[in-house]
């Protein structure tokens, strides 16, 4: 007896523990991420090795010319590719937070929702018994309840497939679910536009690529201006610059063009999320008015948890709009080869 009952206080104490844990914020949970992605590791044995590479090519006194220019794109690439393998980690795990932190707000709004038509449908069958109401009007009330359980199923089903993918980038173990904090407030980032378009071209992988390539063709030309390069040689390497050229142009234009599209969007989703958040004060303020009309019996108990509903419902969705504007700074972040969130430094 005496083990059962030490068995079950160990237990106790154990859900006591566990419940005190701090839940994990969206800060520590990029920071995981990007601690055990193997792809961020990878990238970042690459860029050692190819900086060892490109070390020993140009302290080597006999080495090709072309294979250190080489070597130095390579280690270069390298660079832009761990930067670039970060963003995409803070760009995913921001994403699949959000979306747990809004599958817990959608199962408890539907909850609500559900238990309040749940309530409707008692009504309308008292109405129809009190000869109030109609037949129809409880075939609505079942409709609609009927409706709104199926929602509130389906987003249950939904949150531990979302919960997996976040434990999955944190390298949980499978089927542990990670325990999450509310997500950020509104953040209001000041976004320096014309300083992430200088230098877009060390940072974009695409025009990375084409700049390395220009800068070979430009060294094959150099080195073919000779006497014993024969001619077509010569007119290839021309021809292979001028493409080259225009591929640079190329790239950099549809750099530019994507830096400043994601960035409309990112104020789009500001304006968004500035009107979402006005929608939910105003239900908030309708809220306490019906309060005080339920004291001062203007209105029914059933009128007010409707506008309990409605404020829940808003709050609901300027959390979303708040999210979506968040995921546009990470999407700004990919786009611009640099964080712009606040949220992680990353590596320049």
């Amino acid at each position: 007896m005496k083990l059962i009952l030490s068995l079950a206080l160990t237990a106790a104490l154990s859900v006591a523990v566990a419940q005190q844990q701090p839940r994990l914020t969206l800060d520590n949970a990029i920071t995981n991420a990007l601690e055990k992605n193997a792809e961020v590791n990878s990238a970042q044995s690459a860029l050692r090795q190819a900086t060892e590479t490109a070390r020993a090519r140009n302290a080597d006194p006999l080495a090709i010319i072309t294979d250190v220019l080489q070597a130095d794109q390579a280690a270069e690439t390298a660079r832009v590719n761990v930067q670039l393998a970060r963003l995409d980690v803070v760009n995913d795990t921001t994403g699949e937070f959000l979306n747990l932190a809004e599958s817990v707000d959608t199962v408890e709004v539907l909850t609500n929702q559900t238990k309040l038509l749940e309530k409707n449908l008692e009504i309308a069958k008292a109405r129809l018994a009190n000869r109030t109401g109609t037949t129809l009007d409880v075939q609505r009330a079942e409709t609609e309840l009927a409706g709104s359980r199926q929602q509130l199923a389906d987003a249950r089903a939904q949150r531990p497939i979302v919960a997996a993918r976040l434990s999955r980038l944190l390298g949980l173990e499978r089927g542990v679910e990670p325990q999450i904090a509310d997500a950020p407030a509104l953040r209001v980032r000041v976004i320096d536009l014309p300083a992430l378009e200088q230098k877009l071209d060390e940072r974009s992988a695409s025009v990375l690529r084409a700049a390395q390539g220009l800068e070979f063709a430009e060294l094959i030309v150099k080195i073919s201006d000779n006497d014993y390069t024969p001619d077509q040689s010569k007119r290839e390497a021309q021809t292979n610059l001028d493409n080259a050229r225009r591929a640079l142009g190329t790239e950099r234009r549809k750099a530019l063009t994507q830096l400043r599209d994601v960035h409309r969007s990112v104020l789009g989703a500001l304006e968004g999320a500035g009107l979402a958040q006005k929608n939910a004060e105003t239900a908030q303020k309708t809220l306490e008015n019906d309060r005080v009309r339920l004291r001062n019996g203007l209105i029914s108990r059933i009128q007010l948890e409707s506008s309990e509903l409605a404020a829940g419902r808003a709050n609901a969705d300027a959390a979303r709009a708040a999210n979506g504007y968040l995921r546009a700074l990470t999407g700004l972040s990919l786009a611009a080869g640099t964080d712009v969130t606040g949220l992680v430094k990353v590596t320049q």
